[in-house]
Order: C-alpha cells, then sequence, then structure tokens
C-alpha cells in the first residue's frame, strides 16, 4: 500500500481513539454530584416535635376518613398532610435517638405514603388501618431504609408553601407570635424534614452541572428551617424572621434556576 495513503489511515484511526477519549473523559467529567451524606437527624428534627406531630395528624385523619363522603371532600388536603407524615416518619426511623416509634416508623412511612396515593376510600382505610397499627406498635420493623422522597414533587412543593406562609403569619410581632410559637416550631421542623427528603428526588430534567445545586439548595434549606424552629421554641421573634428571610431568600434562589428547566 502506497506510504501516501496509509500515512492518512492511520492519522484517521489515532484521531478517532483520541475523539473517544476525549468524549469518555467528558462524560466522566459531567458525570451528576453525589447525593451528600446526611447529618444526624437530631442536628435539624428534635424527636419530640417529629412524635407530636405524628400525633396530631392522626387526630386530624380520624374525622376525613370516618366516612367516604369526608373522605371525598378532605382528599386533597389529606393527601398533602400524609406525604409530610410520610416525611416525619421517614425521619423517625432514621433518628439517631431512641423513640416510641424507632421500630415502627418504616411502616408508618409506607402506610402514610399509600393513604396519600390511594386511589379510592376503600385503599385509603386499609392505609389509614396500618398507619394505626404502626401507632400502636403492633406492627414488625421494616429493613434500614434510605433518605428518598416523601411524596409527588409538586403536592409536596404546595405543601411547602402553605406551611411556610402559616409560619410568616405567625412570626409576627405581637400575641398571635407567643400563642403559636410550639406549633409553628414543630411546622418548621416538619419543613427541615421535607427539605431533607427532597434533596434526594432531584427533579427530572435537571442539567448535570445544576445536580450539586440542587443538593446545597435543599441543606440549606433544611438548615434555615431548623433554625426557624429553634428560634420559635427559644421565643426570639427576631431570630424567627431572620430565619424566615433566609428560607425565602432560598426558594427563590431555587426557583430561579429549576423552574427555568421544567
Amino acid at each position: 500500500m502506497p506510504a501516501s495513503r496509509s500515512v492518512p489511515r492511520k492519522f484517521a484511526r489515532l484521531l478517532g481513539i483520541a475523539l473517544l477519549v476525549a468524549v469518555a473523559a467528558g462524560a466522566v467529567l459531567r458525570e451528576p454530584a453525589q447525593s451528600p451524606a446526611a447529618p444526624s437527624v437530631s442536628t435539624f428534627a428534635p424527636v419530640d416535635d417529629l412524635l407530636t406531630y405524628v400525633d396530631s395528624c392522626l387526630e386530624s385523619f380520624a374525622p376525613v376518613l370516618a366516612s367516604a363522603e369526608a373522605y371525598d371532600r378532605g382528599k386533597a388536603r389529606l393527601e398533602k398532610d400524609a406525604d409530610s407524615l410520610a416525611a416525619v416518619a421517614l425521619a423517625l426511623h432514621l433518628h439517631d435517638q431512641e423513640h416510641r416509634l424507632k421500630h415502627h416508623a418504616g411502616v408508618m412511612f409506607h402506610a402514610a405514603q399509600r393513604l396519600a396515593t390511594a386511589a379510592d376510600y376503600a385503599a385509603a382505610q386499609h392505609a389509614w388501618g396500618a398507619l394505626q397499627a404502626a401507632n400502636r406498635r403492633e406492627t414488625s420493623a421494616v429493613p434500614e431504609l434510605a433518605w428518598q422522597r416523601a411524596g409527588e414533587m409538586g403536592i409536596v412543593m404546595k405543601q411547602v408553601t402553605l406551611l411556610h406562609n402559616k409560619l410568616k403569619r405567625g412570626a409576627r410581632p405581637g400575641s398571635r407570635f407567643e400563642a403559636g410559637a410550639e406549633e409553628n416550631a414543630r411546622l418548621a421542623t416538619v419543613l427541615a424534614v421535607l427539605a431533607q427528603c427532597t434533596q434526594a428526588d432531584v427533579p427530572t430534567g435537571t442539567n448535570p452541572a445544576d445536580t450539586a445545586k440542587w443538593y446545597d439548595l435543599c441543606a440549606e434549606m433544611r438548615d434555615y428551617c431548623s433554625q426557624t424552629s429553634q428560634a420559635l421554641h427559644a421565643r426570639d421573634q427576631a431570630a424567627t424572621a431572620t430565619a424566615l428571610d433566609r428560607v425565602e431568600q432560598n426558594c427563590n434562589a431555587c426557583h430561579d434556576v429549576f423552574r427555568k428547566q421544567r
């Protein structure tokens, strides 16, 4: 074969190999960031806040699930609250402190998810029975779970907005702040847990380069909500307002990036 023809062919093969190596290297460089390890649950979600929230949910669910008619009227709200309960149950399952639901919260997590997604009243009743059994500690422990999504992203975001707005109203100076401080502290803890769950639910279509930003924003949301809860427990209105401002800034920063990618 003439040298004038073999050299270009060798060059072409070498060029092709070089391109494949470059593409492979680029793929490695663009690999999405790994979800960071979660801190100990006690650092952002006091166990007493979580247990009290479970009790309040079960109390509020009972009349909604008392009849098919009541369920039809209250299903939309129940769906949001059941997603929040699922997140709280997961936090209790993973909590680093012992508590009365430690070995039953995993079952409660799955039951709350089934309640949130129930197709009809019969399915909701079945999930409700499992929730009550877990609360009575009549269930067996499930295998260890990992942090994961609590519910469908759109519904969780609606719940986040509802809880955040309630906290802003309760943070205003005056008698309302003191009267609602304990309940609002628990709701801020619930928001912190929802943020931790959401970290594991990177939105579909997210640019790989923005995955690390998603993780960081969710972690910030968790920490700012935890700061809000601590300030409310301390009855510190100024610190509560500052923490809530940070929560709102975090929400806006997240929307600026991720709403544009939908």
